[in-house]
């Protein structure tokens, strides 16, 4: 979205949301790791009386003490009942679950609301707190993996890196001079745990910002590294969200190995299976759109607000921008990120750019990328490895 009154964007979305949230009930929309995470952030702050999962498995069940409901609880209200309820989607997939709250007669932006918005609006405008849903930082850029449709470009890279201890304390210490929480921090890579100081990393943020300035911390990897009892422990402590994909034949990953572990230990994780990923078009020079206009409803409609990064002390809406620029594919212009580091930061411009506004209403990488689950069509078996050699390097 581009920006036409900034600072001022969210001014009149503010006075909906505020009201509804003092004089309605409300229902998450995701009863995963993000509507824990969601539940934790706001369950002082508004009336919370349950979930709502497409998951049958999960239907009838609790969690938080709050029972998880079929999405027919909300078809079988009458309009009466309908009135005093209002729904926070916090799961993915937001095309079906809009469509399923149009039909029971709900309305986007009046009861209901994507969480991010609602949050962060909320937070801002009743409170004068600048909270964000999710964030990830990146703590390297090596894999224990070459995907041939990396989202990152790690194989691509000529030089891959390791980022310090020293780096991830100095981008966290940048973004929390601004932001005041982050319900969810993404310890990111390439495979995390490949960087030596993995342990060092996470052990820094759990001590001095868990809780306070953290709701949870996730950790990716590929499940290829084996964890030790000391980083095991680690993770407990911390109450760590260990997440991993299953890419079936296609990599050589130790899931039999380490989901044991993960349960000797009581540590939560996230293990999904993708048989398909999008194609994002590398190396395409375009993706068939062109002009100002197509490239914001791309935008638009691809959504990446889960792929919010911060490194090098900017601020990324789509962190993928950030490989792209590293392989030389499509390089990083000033609207693609809001700078932290600037000695005045307007907190309602930064949230915002948080939620999609941006100078120009897209990124430099919309001209090049097929997009996300929302809008791509294009899909090619997960995990598929790269053989032979690339960069100089030999891959098995």
């Amino acid at each position: 979205m581009k920006w036409h009154m900034k600072g001022q964007e969210f001014d009149a979305l503010a006075k909906v949301i505020i009201e509804v949230a003092e004089n309605k009930k409300f229902y998450i929309w995701g009863a995963g790791y993000f509507g824990d995470a969601i539940y934790a952030s706001l369950r002082d702050e508004i009336e919370i009386i349950g979930y709502i999962d497409s998951d049958e498995k999960k239907w009838n069940t609790n969690k938080n003490d709050l029972e998880i409901h079929p999405p027919s609880v909300l078809s079988n209200m009458c309009d009466d009942a309908i009135s005093g309820i209002s729904v926070l989607v916090s799961a993915g997939w937001t095309r079906e679950i809009y469509s399923s709250l149009n039909a029971a007669n709900f309305s986007l932006n009046e009861n209901y609301f994507h969480i991010d918005e609602f949050y962060a609006i909320f937070m801002m405008y009743s409170r004068n707190k600048l909270c964000l849903t999710n964030l990830s930082v990146t703590v390297t850029e090596r894999c224990t993996l070459r995907c041939e449709k990396c989202l990152g470009f790690m194989p691509h890279m000529t030089n891959p890196k390791h980022f310090t201890l020293q780096d991830i304390e100095t981008e966290l210490t940048t973004l929390f001079n601004t932001v005041d929480y982050v319900s969810s921090l993404a310890i990111n890579g390439g495979d995390a745990m490949c960087n030596p100081e993995c342990y060092e990393i996470i052990e820094v943020i759990g001590e001095q910002y868990l809780t306070d300035k953290i709701g949870t911390i996730e950790l990716y990897t590929n499940a290829i590294i084996i964890p030790n009892e000391r980083f095991l422990e680690m993770l407990k402590r911390h109450n760590v969200y260990f997440r991993f994909t299953d890419y079936g034949s296609q990599a050589r990953q130790r899931i039999e190995e380490i989901l044991p572990l993960l349960s000797k230990w009581g540590i939560r994780y996230d293990h999904v299976k993708f048989a398909q990923w999008c194609d994002m078009g590398y190396p395409q020079e375009s993706n068939g759109l062109y002009g100002d206009e197509a490239w914001q409803k791309h935008f638009t409609t691809c959504d990446r607000r889960s792929c919010q990064t911060i490194e090098g002390g900017k601020f990324y809406y789509c962190g993928q921008v950030i490989g792209a620029d590293k392989v030389g594919y499509c390089l990083i212009e000033e609207s693609d990120y809001f700078d932290m580091t600037a000695a005045s930061i307007n907190k309602k411009e930064l949230l915002e750019f948080t939620l999609g506004y941006s100078e120009k209403g897209y990124l430099s990488y919309c001209k090049k990328c097929n997009g996300g689950f929302n809008t791509n069509k294009k899909m090619v078996v997960a995990g598929m490895q790269l053989r032979g050699v690339l960069n100089n390097v030999s891959i098995q």
